[in-house]
Order: C-alpha cells, then structure tokens, then sequence
C-alpha cells in the first residue's frame, strides 16, 4: 500500500476467477454477436473500427451496430491480450485464441502443472490490469 494514497488492494484469487468467467461467457457471447472469434482477429493483420452511432435506427440496423461493437470489443480485449507479457502471454493466447488445452500449454512453456496454473493465475491478473486501462475493469478488489 502506498504512503501517499491508499489504493484498495486486489483481490487475485477472485479476479482470476472474475477474468476466467469473462473469457468464457461474455467472449463467447461476443463472438456470437460479432460473428468473428478472437482467433480470426488475433491473426488478422489490422482491425477497422467502424463509427456506431447513431440515431433513429431500425432493427436491422440495431442488430448491425451490436455486431460491430461486439467486433470492436473482441479487437479491443486482443489489443490488451497483446500488451501482456512474457509466458503469461503465451498462455493467455493458447488458452483463449488457439484454445489449447492445459496439458498442451504446459508442454509448450516447459513448465509443471502446478507452475503453469502460478503463471495462468498472474496472467489474468495481468491482463485484468490491461483492460482496467482501457476502462473494462474486471478486477475484484479487497
């Protein structure tokens, strides 16, 4: 805790659990409104974000703006899996883009199971702090 300020602390078994939940339901959700995954825009070499709003809109073209903000999310929790670091990275791509399963990712990192679960754990935090900077704030504090 800081002298100056008195920042609440993280909580980080419950914000690896929060983030965990994110990948699974909400992506998964962004996914199907967007019609994209996060893997085809992981390796897609630019991202367009397309202006959403506007007024007076139909239906159709209600269902067309979800479908592009879902994409502008998807491509916005790319960004912040991108500025994540080292082996946390790593992990974060082959769980959530090339969706590998555990055993797999630790052959890759060369790390045991239970490291590799260590390091899955301080990457979601890692990435919860990426995307609290872009306002998307999954964190759980104490």
């Amino acid at each position: 805790m800081s002298v100056l300020f008195k920042f609440q602390s993280v909580d980080e078994k419950a914000t690896a659990a929060n983030v965990r939940q994110f990948f699974k339901q909400d992506v998964d959700e962004l996914e199907q409104l967007a019609g994209d995954s996060l893997g085809g825009l992981y390796h897609s070499p630019s991202f367009d974000s397309t202006p959403s709003h506007t007024n007076h809109l139909n239906s159709t073209e209600m269902q067309v703006i979800k479908a592009i903000d879902a994409r502008k999310e998807l491509g916005l929790i790319v960004q912040t899996m991108k500025e994540c670091t080292g082996v946390g990275k790593t992990i974060l791509v082959n769980k959530y883009i090339n969706h590998l399963p555990m055993f797999k990712i630790e052959q890759a990192i060369g790390y045991s199971s239970t490291q590799t679960k260590t390091k899955q754990r301080a990457a979601l935090i890692e990435f919860a702090n990426h995307y609290a900077a872009h306002g998307r704030d999954l964190r759980i504090m104490k």
